[in-house]
């Protein structure tokens, strides 16, 4: 059966309907990331206000040398390392997660489908088997 022009336009229009536009969706998502990751950083056992946290990171990639008594070692040491490679990580897995989706063509495909987390707990053991003769018994 041949489907009319119409009904094509029709199609067409509905598959135009369910995208959005990238412009907007990148924006919109780049600053959901920025407020993730601003929160990731103020966020831990000593609070960091968001306004300290951005003025550490400008004078940080500005060149200026980190104030003493501020809470620059904190942010820029210890969470700024900590939040960016966990938005690489999850950057990461989505790639990944994505390219087996579509090397199955199965939108639904999960990392058990082929074997990989199979392969990936036979190398976390056999890691730990290789190095665990080299750690000492006794502190």
């Amino acid at each position: 059966m041949r489907s009319s022009p119409s009904q094509r336009r029709g199609a067409a229009a509905c598959d135009d309907a369910r995208t959005l536009p990238a412009e907007p969706l990148l924006l919109v998502l780049g600053a959901v990331l920025l407020a993730a990751l601003t929160a990731a950083v103020a966020c831990g056992s000593t609070s960091v206000p968001p306004a300290e946290v951005w003025h550490v990171v400008g004078r940080r990639l500005s060149g200026a040398a980190p104030r003493p008594g501020t809470d620059d070692l904190i942010v820029w040491q210890l969470r700024v390392p900590r939040a960016l490679l966990a938005a690489l990580v999850g950057t990461g897995l989505g790639l990944v997660g994505t390219a087996v989706q579509a090397l199955v063509r199965n939108p639904l495909a999960d990392p058990y489908l082929l074997g990989i987390s199979n392969g990936a707990s036979l190398g976390a053991i056999a890691l730990t088997h290789i190095l665990m003769p080299l750690r000492p018994v006794c502190p």
